[in-house]
């Protein structure tokens, strides 16, 4: 229902980065590997811009990213 809402969405996936794959019409997608406060916080100071981006997909999600995929920091 958000997608809907005709806004930019940020998908966030938490532990598993193939659930990725199940919302294809996201603007943004961001995989953080654990349901721990550090994953979440790291999560949300990077959606405000606190901090970028460093890591990248250990695994190839068929069709979408292949391994290796990521940013470092963001484009202006």
């Amino acid at each position: 229902s958000l997608f809907a809402l005709g806004k930019p969405v940020i998908l966030v996936s938490m532990m598993n980065p193939y659930d990725l794959r199940y919302f294809p019409t996201a603007d943004t997608v961001l995989a953080t590997y654990g349901l721990t406060s550090a994953a979440m916080s790291a999560a949300a100071r990077l959606m405000f811009g606190e901090i970028k981006p460093q890591g990248r997909l250990p695994v190839t999600i068929p069709g979408f990213f292949p391994r290796g995929s990521g940013l470092q920091g963001f484009q202006e």
